[in-house]
């Protein structure tokens, strides 16, 4: 921020808890930020940025980053907000994740796209069904065409939760970006 630029990295976490978001982008602020963002759905990642830009940001260049779902999540952030951020840096972004909702494949997991259960159990975890029927509605393409600042995709080439094919496709589908493959790695 000392330089004239913010950047923010959306995770998950971040995308649900509005709370955490806010705190996280003015973690170097001081202020009541529990009162601030009270009453507001903890689903909008936006009341955050709107707090930070309206608060804090006094109009420096703000860059959006994440990793996989996080990268997945900057890229829908940016087609809803394309002027809010002067670029975005996707890393290995979990594009397929929309895709395999829809086709009955994600997790290593198959299932019938049209009856999805009420609950997943996979390895450690679980998930509700709601985050296959709400991904399945999720169109990265529509974010991509209304998104037109620099881009950077960063993705490895041996990335087998995140095939490095949907980076490509991606890159070619922005109006300014630059792919970089990492050869070997995850």
């Amino acid at each position: 921020a000392e330089n004239g630029s913010v950047a923010y990295a959306l995770n998950s976490t971040d995308w649900i808890n509005v709370r955490s978001a806010a705190k996280t982008l003015v973690k170097l602020e001081t202020g009541d930020i529990d009162a601030a963002v009270s009453g507001i759905p903890y689903s909008e990642i936006t009341a955050a940025l709107d707090y930070y830009f309206e608060h804090y940001n006094n109009g420096k260049p703000f860059i959006i980053a994440g990793h996989s779902q996080g990268g997945l999540l900057s890229i829908l952030c940016a087609g809803m907000r394309p002027d809010d951020f002067a670029a975005l840096i996707p890393l290995s972004p979990a594009l397929v994740i929309p895709d395999g909702a829809r086709k009955g494949r994600m997790l290593s997991m198959a299932f019938d796209p049209e009856h999805i259960p009420e609950m997943f159990e996979f390895g450690p975890g679980r998930l509700r069904g709601h985050y296959f029927r709400v991904a399945q509605l999720i169109h990265p393409e529509d974010a991509i065409g209304r998104y037109h600042r620099p881009v950077l995709i960063v993705h490895g080439d041996q990335d087998e939760a995140v095939p490095v094919e949907y980076s490509v496709r991606a890159a070619g589908q922005f109006e300014t970006c630059r792919l970089v493959i990492v050869p070997g790695d995850t």
